[in-house]
């Protein structure tokens, strides 16, 4: 299976994604968050935070489970855009 992937990090450090491009036109996107940010807070506030989220899949209601900051000028946003236009 030949693949192509290209990284881009989040400017403040908290997370890396990923984008793979198959050869049959599929696109996977994965992203990882850095455990070091992941596991800051206590105990009740992840707890609350994952009832939270799970009360949102219930009822269908959007969440945002994480997110990532970008600076549009880097050369990563060039190369992520260069890797969707590619048709190869």
């Amino acid at each position: 299976m030949d693949k192509k992937e290209v990284y881009m990090s989040c400017d403040c450090g908290c997370g890396i994604m990923k984008f793979t491009k198959y050869e049959e036109d599929s696109i996977g996107i994965e992203y990882y968050a850095s455990s070091f940010y992941e596991r800051q807070g206590n105990i009740f506030e992840r707890l609350f935070h994952r009832i939270k989220i799970a009360w949102f899949m219930l009822i269908g209601k959007e969440f945002l489970l994480y997110d990532i900051l970008v600076d549009l000028d880097s050369e990563k946003v060039k190369q992520v855009a260069e890797f969707f236009e590619d048709k190869k």
